[in-house]
């Protein structure tokens, strides 16, 4: 059985978070494997995230043998479910590093209609 505690704040954001978090506007430009996506932010700057929740198998490894068919499902779904273009909200956790080993930018990504893509993932 999966149980899932979820918070979500007035203005419709708020994911396993408490109190206030950081919210940024960005907009999708790539959409890398099931759960990495890269974002250009309103001032240009663009950032690899990594989806906070997801954990996907590999599809885009340089390692042909890691990639499985089911991260390249994983892909296509997310794919599917956010096209270029897409406006997000980056939901980032307070008091965590927003950066993983490699760099990339840690957060909860919501649509514009308050639904959590990691929640549209499981």
């Amino acid at each position: 059985m999966l149980l899932l505690s979820i918070y979500i704040r007035r203005d419709g954001f708020g994911l396993l978070s408490r109190g206030r978090s950081e919210i940024d506007e960005v907009v999708l430009t790539e959409v890398y494997d099931g759960d990495t996506i890269r974002v250009r932010f309103r001032d240009g700057r663009e950032e690899t995230v990594r989806l906070l929740m997801i954990d996907a198998p590999e599809s885009v490894h340089p390692d042909e043998e890691r990639n499985t068919e089911e991260g390249r499902r994983a892909a296509a779904f997310l794919r599917e479910l956010l096209p270029k273009g897409t406006k997000l909200y980056l939901e980032y956790e307070q008091g965590k590093n927003r950066k993983d080993i490699y760099g990339r930018t840690l957060a909860y990504v919501w649509l514009p209609d308050s639904k959590s893509v990691e929640l549209n993932n499981i």
